[in-house]
């Protein structure tokens, strides 16, 4: 029976990489998600199945988004618009997980990695944030799990600690040091997904910290973290970690001291594209391999 429901995941996930708009992201989470219930026992049928659904829901999603392409460009909003029209079938999908995920840490492990995504879609960042942060409390400790997490941590920085400005498509922060706080809990997350033993995912890491510490005027530990994604991948990061690092004054003092704090009061403003860029990236990952690319 289960076999039957697992050659029917693999069948939708071929389906799913038909369109153009399934997230290479996805690919590798996915794939995550269908070797923890491969891994499940007494509840692996049930957990099959609400991922079946799941995958049911992505599908309708990808259709949706592939008619709207056709007449014109796609934001981020119609895609959480997409989302939104498709929250009753979500809220199935939760009821069904509620059912099961109790039964066991790898039922819960699988619940909350399908809730996490149906949430990313939704546009709801703090339950993102709280479904990853339990999936690795209960053992997942993938480093895509923990790329999620510091990439999610990040963007909530931006959006609870960033204002608009008078100038269009620009933010200002509107409080330095809770921007700073929060923003330090995503670099903490990126660091907990380094494995140092020839991780692919070590080098996107690094590269991670090292932005988000730039952001944040935490120069040194930018400087640092730009370095060891170029050793780690030259061919993706040393022209780019080059500019960055010559950007940086080695100078300058290190982030977060009482004086740098009131420093961060004139932190440069954040574009609207910089965080563009950083959804745009998570969402065009091919593949494990593709976390090698340069940035």
């Amino acid at each position: 029976m289960f076999g039957h429901e697992r050659t029917n995941i693999h069948a939708k996930l071929r389906e799913l990489q038909e369109y153009e708009t399934f997230s290479p992201f996805c690919r590798v989470f996915y794939d995550l998600i269908d070797k923890w219930i491969a891994r499940a026992k007494e509840e692996k049928l049930a957990l099959a199945s609400v991922f079946v659904e799941f995958l049911d829901i992505e599908l309708r999603r990808h259709r949706a988004i592939q008619e709207l392409s056709r007449s014109g460009s796609i934001t981020i909003v119609d895609l959480v618009e997409i989302s939104q029209d498709l929250r009753d079938d979500v809220e199935h999908v939760f009821g069904k997980m509620e059912l099961v995920e109790d039964t066991s840490t790898l039922a819960s492990v699988v619940a909350n990695l399908i809730r996490a995504e149906c949430n990313y879609h939704l546009g709801e960042t703090d339950r993102v944030i709280h479904a990853l942060q339990q999936a690795i409390a209960d053992g997942c400790n993938h480093p895509i799990v923990f790329l999620a997490l510091g990439f999610n941590l990040y963007c909530r920085a931006v959006k609870s600690h960033t204002e608009r400005a008078d100038e269009p498509d620009k933010l200002i922060i509107s409080d330095p040091n809770e921007f700073a706080e929060a923003c330090a809990e995503a670099v903490e997350a990126f660091r907990r997904g380094v494995r140092g033993d020839e991780s692919p995912y070590d080098s996107k890491l690094y590269w991670w910290i090292g932005s988000v510490c730039e952001i944040m005027h935490r120069k040194g530990d930018a400087v640092q973290a730009y370095r060891r994604a170029m050793e780690l991948d030259p061919a993706s990061f040393s022209s780019e970690g080059a500019k960055k690092i010559l950007q940086l004054s080695p100078s300058s003092k290190d982030a977060i001291s009482e004086s740098e704090k009131i420093r961060l009061a004139g932190l440069p403003r954040i574009t609207d594209e910089d965080l563009r860029k950083s959804v745009e990236w998570l969402r065009q990952i091919k593949g494990i391999e593709d976390l090698l690319d340069s940035p």
